[in-house]
Parts: C-alpha cells; structure tokens; sequence
C-alpha cells in the first residue's frame, strides 16, 4: 500500500519543493479523471496547483496528433472532447502551461466511447467510499481488472463534502488509474453536504444534482434523494417525465437512501420494534419505478450489500417486479443488518464490496464481489423471464 501524506498542506510543501522543470504529475493536485462519455465525445478534468491555460492532446495512436485548448488561467481544468468515433479506443494526456512557460502535465492514458444501443456493455456499481481510502484503493483496483466501460456511483463519495482534502487525497487518489480510463456518473449523498466541490468536480448534465444519460442499450436516471422526491416536487415531475420519455431498452435508477433495507438500526431500532424498511422520503419514487417499469434500482447509504427480489405493488412479482440492489460497501464502515430476514430480501452481505454489471439488449447479469475478489452473488435478469435466477456455484473472479 502506498503511504499517503499526511494532510493536503503536507503534499503541497512536498509538490513545491521540487526543483527545476515539472515532469509527469509533479504539480497535478488531482490527476485525470473522465465524466460524462457519448458516443462522441467525453470530459476529461484535472486539477493544478498553479493558474495555467489547459491543454488535452489525443488521437487513436501514437503521436497524438490533435489538441484541444482553452483559454485563460485556471487550476481545476474541464475540457470536452468532441465529435470523437464511436467505439473506438483514444489516447489521450493533459497539460498545464503556466504563464511563465512550465509545462506540467500527466502521462497518456486510454478510453474507449459508447458504442450504441446494439453492442453489449459492462460497468461496475459502487456506493459510500468515503472515510476509508485503503479500502478504497483496494475496491478500485479488484473494478480495474474486469475493465468496466464506465463507473457508477451511489453517493457519498466522501466523509465531509466540505473538506477539500478528503476530495483529493481519499476519493481521486486512491482510484487515479480507474478514473483516468473509466468514465465516472455519480449522484449526491448526504456526506457531500451539498457542497461547492461537487459541483466543482462534476461535469453533469445541468443542474447536474440530478440528470440522465444513455449508454448502450441503457437509460441512467440519477437522482438527489437529499432533495424533495415526495409527489407533486419538481424532482418527482422531472423523473415522472423523464421515464415516460425514455425508449431505452433497459432503465436503471441510481440515488443515495434506500427505498427498501434490512438496515439494523437507521430507520428505528429493529431490535425493539417493527420500523420502516426503507427511507420514507423516497417511497413516493417508488410509484414511478413500478408505473414506468424500471428494471434495476442501485442506492448506498446503508454499508452493507443487500440484493431484493423483484417487487411490484408491495410484494414479491417475478414477472414485472423492480429489483433494489443495496451497494453501500465501497468504503464506509459496515453496517448490521436487523435481527430478523425482511420479506423482501434475496441476499444478504456485510462485506466491502462492488458489483459488476453484463448488459446486452435482452439479458441483465450482475456479479457482486467483496474486496478480496471472491464472488458472493449473482443474478440474471432475461426481457421476457423477470425471474432472477442466483448461479448455484459462485467461482472466483479470475485472478481474485
């Protein structure tokens, strides 16, 4: 495990007491990371420690022969590369120019763009990496291996949404090499407070709290569960709207609370009494999920995994049911579940954890694996055959 410095000042001092010309990464307080990718293009950001003009130079080999400036002096650069080919694999590498000449920047990394509705995809699934970056680093590392076409994320990206530090040092360090090949499509939890670096950092569709986006043969709606969600609110007419526009093949909804959890202790004491299984500010979601069929709902907030049976109308439906899968285990410090099995649930696992999802246009497999590679669930979901089916044999991933 790498040693980390032990506070922002102290790797600023250490940056700033190199001598001489910039080379790789010296002066990038945040290397690389890709949001936000189309069939066409894709946004690339990265941060400085000094004011400079931003520059990406890309192509599909080497030399990368085009380049992308902007212009002005920033720290925190956001460039959008666009009218790029889809399906293909880009190189690329970013550069700070500062006004006296110095050039810093990083070395080249790699990406590939959507490749359309009739292609399969993959991409992982995480929630709640905040406050501890080994873990982390380790979640990060076990997604890279399997290669995943992008990332999703549940929320919580951080402990205290307000301390840049934890931004720099516990979220974009310890997954740097995954964020730079890996488009990242996150949504607000609570531990962001809301706060100005979010916003900094993102590159969402506007009001980029909430927003959707296509990839493949999938429509993402990503939601801010710390705002209203409740009937009649501007959240739940967009999303209300959004659905019933959506001729996506597969629909997923991503948000931070858990409309259903076997959660011990957040939702009332489950050791004394019969509580909520679930937030109650995101029931009234759930309406919208059943009316507009949605396939897959990802949230964290609760760390811990935890895997429903498709459910429609208050109980089981293995023929037009939504299943919630509960992904908080990316980091956080886990969580209990009640004494007692809730009626909804398929599987359940106090591990850190990521998942990993297979799409194709009529078939659906998520793998879950824990931190030490090892796979503890499984299911397919089939258009047509809405029964998850959970593999009787759970194989190692390759390599874990």
């Amino acid at each position: 495990m790498r040693r980390r410095p032990a506070g922002l000042l102290a790797a600023l001092v250490a940056v700033l007491s190199v001598a001489g010309s910039c080379g790789v990464h010296d002066r990038l307080l945040v290397t690389p990371f890709l949001q936000h990718a189309t069939a066409g293009g894709v946004v690339i950001t990265w941060e400085s420690i000094y004011d400079g003009t931003s520059e990406v130079l890309y192509g599909r080999k080497a030399p990368l022969r085009h380049t992308v400036r902007l212009p002005g002096r920033r720290r925190l650069h956001q460039v959008e590369l666009r009218d790029l080919s889809g399906g293909d694999q880009w190189f690329y590498r970013v550069r700070t120019v500062a006004p006296d000449g110095r050039v810093c920047g990083s070395r080249v990394y790699s990406f590939t763009t959507d490749r359309g509705a009739q292609h399969p995809c993959a991409f992982a699934v995480v929630g709640d990496t905040q406050d501890q970056p080994a873990v982390w680093e380790k979640i990060a590392a076990g997604i890279w291996a399997e290669r995943p076409q992008f990332l999703v994320h549940c929320g919580d990206l951080v402990g205290f949404g307000r301390q840049k530090r934890e931004w720099v040092e516990e979220f974009f360090e310890p997954a740097s090499t995954l964020l730079a090949h890996v488009p990242l499509y996150g949504v607000l939890g609570n531990h962001e407070e809301d706060a100005g670096h979010y916003y900094r950092y993102a590159a969402h569709p506007a009001p980029e709290h909430r927003y959707t986006f296509r990839y493949g043969c999938a429509q993402f709606f990503m939601l801010d569960s710390n705002r209203d969600l409740e009937r009649g609110s501007a959240q739940h007419r967009w999303l209300d709207e959004a659905l019933a526009a959506s001729a996506a093949r597969w629909k997923f909804v991503v948000l931070h609370h858990p409309p259903y959890t076997s959660d011990r202790d957040d939702y009332g004491d489950t050791e004394r009494r019969c509580v909520a299984c679930g937030d109650p500010r995101v029931r009234d979601a759930v309406v919208l999920f059943e009316k507009h069929d949605v396939d897959v709902v990802f949230y964290g907030h609760i760390h811990a995994y935890e895997r429903t049976w498709p459910l429609r109308g208050g109980r089981v439906d293995h023929e037009r049911g939504t299943v919630y899968v509960q992904t908080g285990g990316a980091g956080g410090r886990l969580e209990e579940s009640a004494p007692r099995r809730s009626w909804f649930t398929a599987k359940l696992r106090r591990a850190h954890h990521y998942c990993y999802v297979m799409l194709r246009r009529d078939r659906f497999e998520l793998q879950a694996f824990d931190i030490t590679g090892r796979m503890f669930d499984r299911f397919v979901i089939e258009k047509g055959m809405r029964v998850a089916r959970v593999s009787p044999r759970l194989p190692l991933r390759p390599g874990g």
